[in-house]
């Protein structure tokens, strides 16, 4: 269903598996729900990874910058499926 929904867009994405020793020369941005700069002002286009951690437990990596998706007053969060989406349509808005 998810390939179907996708209008087939799911196979021009470029995903890898890699271990975190291989990523130290990535322009890292890391997603956390507070302390990073805002959406808006972070300069994700430039990103080599985008890296978002568990709902439970967030990100065990410290040493990425910190990107945060502003919520409106009364929201709590936004689970990492949305989180993800609205970060990854910046960089593409950003990008030509």
């Amino acid at each position: 269903k998810a390939v179907r929904a996708s209008a087939g867009n799911v196979f021009r994405l470029k995903v890898a598996r890699a271990h975190w020793k291989d990523l130290d020369g990535l322009n890292g941005f890391g997603a956390s729900p507070a302390g990073g700069a805002a959406l808006a002002e972070a300069p994700i286009e430039s990103a080599g990874m985008i890296v978002l951690g568990s709902e439970t437990h967030g990100l065990s990596r410290k040493d990425l910058k910190l990107v945060t998706v502003p919520l409106t007053e009364g929201v709590e969060s936004l689970n990492v499926a949305a989180a993800a989406a609205l970060i990854l349509f910046e960089i593409r808005r950003r990008r030509p």
